[in-house]
């Protein structure tokens, strides 16, 4: 048994909508540059981070129970959902996301790392607007994050997701 691969145009989804209706809005109206164009961004940004948060959760979820769903011991099962649980899902740094997966196995967190060779700037891109997400909720300055950066900060998303996926992807002993 695999843990089913979602295609990587399967993530994001609600993110990827907004982003393009306010890129629409956007170039419509000749506001690529002004500050709303900074309101929209910051505020894609928190969607963009929830969402990242969410899927991050998923698909640890979802890799447990596909390993877990024929364990007989009750409280090892318990035990587990209990570690899970407890999985800080807003720890979406890439070297978070690969310290989560190395609970797994040393094995995975290669395969995480392997997968992201050759995208360091997409992986800064997407880690600067990570900590800026930060700041847009817990300070009252304005966001440096730009609208272009924060399109390839979700397409990085999108490789480090997919990256994840095929980390935590394991053939069954049975």
């Amino acid at each position: 048994m695999y843990l089913m691969l979602l295609a990587m145009d399967n993530f994001l989804l609600r993110t990827e909508l907004v982003l393009e209706d306010c890129k629409e809005h956007l170039h419509d109206t000749d506001n690529m540059d002004s500050s709303i164009a900074n309101y929209l961004t910051q505020y894609i940004a928190v969607i963009f981070c929830a969402e990242m948060e969410a899927t991050v959760k998923e698909l640890f979820d979802k890799s447990v129970k596909l390993r877990t769903v024929y364990l007989a011991d009750i409280e090892l099962k318990e035990f587990i959902d209990n570690q899970l649980k407890r999985l800080k899902s807003s720890s979406l740094k890439k070297g978070d996301i690969s310290n989560h997966i190395e609970n797994f196995s040393n094995l995975a967190k290669e395969r995480f790392n392997d997968q992201l060779q050759n995208n360091d700037q997409a992986i800064t891109t997407y880690s600067s607007v990570v900590i800026c997400r930060h700041s847009i909720a817990h300070t009252p300055s304005p966001s440096q994050v730009t609208f272009r950066e924060l399109e390839k900060a979700v397409e990085a998303a999108k490789i480090i997701l997919n990256a994840m996926q095929i980390a935590l992807q394991q053939e069954s002993n049975e």
